[in-house]
């Protein structure tokens, strides 16, 4: 199961995001630049050890090399720029931390496929629903039958 973290500005599943609000290359490039744990990589690659094997390659892919499961055992921590977003591959309880460290310097929010995790963007506001629309009262999905 892969578990990949969003950092954005934006709610990611926003159809049209704000442009002013994306993460452009250049603040990611300056982000690295200024790390002394991250650098830029062409490419990475590794051996699964099945007789397959996998490569990453493209611009604004960065690597995490103070990865404290990087010398132990070899594994690689991936951060990459994507349509205005940056995406931490395969998040770990380390990979997790850094990314909240790297989203507060982009003035960002985290969020993973279970939802938001700390800092919000500034854009981004969450409300407890706490009784239905009216437009909700008397529809429920046709295969809820209480």
């Amino acid at each position: 199961m892969q578990n990949d973290l969003i950092i954005t500005r934006n709610h990611p599943q926003t159809t049209e995001p704000d442009e002013s609000d994306l993460i452009t290359l250049e603040n990611w490039t300056a982000l690295v630049e200024s790390d002394p744990e991250l650098s830029f990589e062409a490419s990475v690659g590794a051996n699964l050890g099945t007789g397959f094997s996998f490569k990453v390659s493209g611009t604004g892919l960065a690597v995490w090399a103070a990865y404290p499961l990087a010398k132990t055992q070899g594994i690689s921590a991936l951060f990459v720029h994507r349509k205005g977003t940056v995406v931490a591959k395969n998040a770990d309880m380390y990979i997790r931390e850094k990314a909240l460290k790297i989203a507060a310097k982009l003035n960002a929010g985290l969020y993973a496929e279970y939802g938001w995790l700390l800092p919000l963007p500034a854009k981004v506001t969450l409300k407890a629903k706490t009784e239905p629309d009216e437009k909700e009262i008397g529809k429920r999905p046709w295969w809820r039958f209480w």
